[in-house]
């Protein structure tokens, strides 16, 4: 009986409802954000890859807004700062503005799924399914780089090398800019994202963290503490490695891998999806999950969550007992007893 009632009073009131949600904006967490990167130099901001856009932030991620001006696509994979540009992979080809506009422009590689992008001095690569892709004119015309690769979920350049991280085949490397590739594996390890400390390539994959010493198909898996060992990506300080993963959150290690810790204290999801070191405070860490942008001002010993927004004028609003009832209360209306109350005024 009370729940025909709720059904009978949400009818009554579907009209105020409209009312209410043509006359509020409403403010909605950005659930699923896939990365953040950060400009150079002073001032230095902050933008968010998210499935509602772009978002970028002046103030070290207190206050995000969108810069989804031209973007023909909102599913945003990945984003690349090179020089005075910003590059947006979307699922509708790669975009691309000045950091001081506002407006997007589309430059190429459209209906193509692009995961990965980096730039290794005026050229960008643009990593894709079973292909990379090279622009060597600031993405108006691309070239082909490298195919039958596997998914290249990641693209690393340094000291003269380019690093495409397959997800099925492992690590490809280039030592002449894209001309030629030497694959050196591991294979079917679901590889994900790498780093260099040292002398060493650190891989995060979904079978845990590798190493290999010697650049060669030589990987050995050091898994010691890491209880997840799905992992999605991973970055580094001088003294320390942090990796991200699916379900355990984020794990830091202070020996080059040979044990981990979590460090999940205030995260209230572990489903990590990219980690972002501040470049000018290694202990201000961002952590991209699928629940929004977490930080840590203290290198992970616990972390709070970024307000990171999108607006919608009318999103759906709730329709639950608790609120008709509050909607009730609110227009004078007593509201039904509960089940239990109803039940002792019988007896």
């Amino acid at each position: 009986m009370l729940r025909l009632l709720f059904l009978l009073l949400f009818i009554v009131f579907s009209s105020e409802a409209e009312d209410i949600k043509s006359q509020e904006t409403h403010y909605l967490p950005v659930d699923w954000v896939n990365q953040i990167v950060a400009t150079k130099g002073t001032p230095s901001y902050l933008y968010a890859a998210t499935l509602f856009g772009v978002y970028k932030s002046e103030d070290k991620g207190v206050i995000w807004q969108t810069e989804n001006d031209g973007l023909k696509s909102l599913i945003i994979n990945v984003l690349l700062i090179a020089n005075k540009d910003i590059y947006a992979a979307t699922d509708e080809g790669v975009f691309i503005k000045e950091i001081d506009s506002s407006l997007w422009e589309k430059v190429g590689l459209s209906d193509i799924f692009v995961y990965s992008l980096a730039n290794f001095g005026e050229t960008v690569y643009a990593g894709a399914i079973d292909k990379i892709w090279r622009s060597r004119d600031s993405g108006k015309n691309w070239e082909l780089a490298k195919e039958c690769v596997g998914t290249i979920l990641s693209i690393v350049t340094t000291n003269g090398c380019i690093l495409a991280v397959s997800y099925e085949k492992g690590v490809f490397v280039s030592y002449d800019k894209g001309e030629s590739w030497e694959n050196i594996g591991p294979k079917d390890m679901g590889a994900r994202d790498l780093v260099i400390k040292g002398n060493n390539l650190c891989l995060a994959t979904e079978k845990g963290f590798m190493v290999t010493e010697d650049w060669d198909n030589n990987w050995k898996e050091l898994n010691y503490g890491l209880f997840s060992k799905e992992l999605q990506t991973i970055t580094l300080t001088e003294d320390r490695l942090y990796v991200g993963s699916l379900l355990g959150g984020v794990f830091q290690s202070k020996d080059c891998g040979e044990s981990w810790e979590a460090i999940n204290t205030g995260l209230d999801n572990t489903n990590i999806r990219h980690l972002f070191i501040d470049p000018d405070n290694e202990k201000k860490i961002y952590a991209a999950t699928e629940k929004g942008i977490y930080i840590t001002e203290t290198g992970g010993v616990d972390w709070k969550p970024s307000k990171l927004v999108r607006i919608e004028e009318n999103p759906p609003l709730p329709i639950t007992p608790e609120s008709v009832r509050e909607r009730m209360e609110k227009l004078g209306i007593p509201p039904p007893a509960e089940e239990g109350e109803k039940e002792a005024k019988e007896e």
